[in-house]
């Protein structure tokens, strides 16, 4: 295991999601199309949200400041690694740092960050408090 990873796994973050970068995913720069990725990290910190927590019944809310420090290029695998922030009364906010593996003699390296908020909803649509079994599982400490 690498120093970068040993890194990440020490800071409490988990493996959500990786994904292999293809031409579908570029940009005209030939470089990962940014929304492309947003995309990704919705998808992986919903996933995250739903073992956290067991329900589905969640929503985007909020994405924080996102910051793009390194392209992704065709044949990455980007990696997006989660790790819970806070849970709130309805709500639940994610880390997410998402790293590529370029393979070969090349290091893994961080390529976006953000954190995603999302809600907890009820029948209705509407925000809904989690229920305490919702909230221990989510605070339980992973291995």
């Amino acid at each position: 295991m690498d120093d970068v990873l040993k890194s990440l796994l020490n800071q409490g973050f988990e493996r959500c999601h990786r994904h292999i970068i293809m031409y579908p995913d570029l940009n005209a720069q030939g470089r990962l199309f940014g929304g492309r990725l947003l995309e990704w990290i919705d998808i992986a910190v919903a996933g995250f949200v739903f073992d956290r927590t067991g329900t589905r019944d969640i929503v985007t809310v909020r994405f924080g400041e996102v910051i793009f420090e390194a392209p992704g290029e065709v044949n990455d695998v980007a990696e997006i690694w989660c790790r819970l922030m806070r849970i709130g009364g309805s709500s639940i906010q994610v880390e997410a740092r998402v790293m590529v593996d370029p393979g070969a003699d090349k290091r893994r390296h961080l390529i976006c960050r953000s954190d995603v908020t999302f809600v907890h909803i009820g029948s209705d649509g509407r925000s809904t408090p989690w229920t305490e079994k919702m909230r221990q599982r989510a605070l339980e400490v992973r291995s």
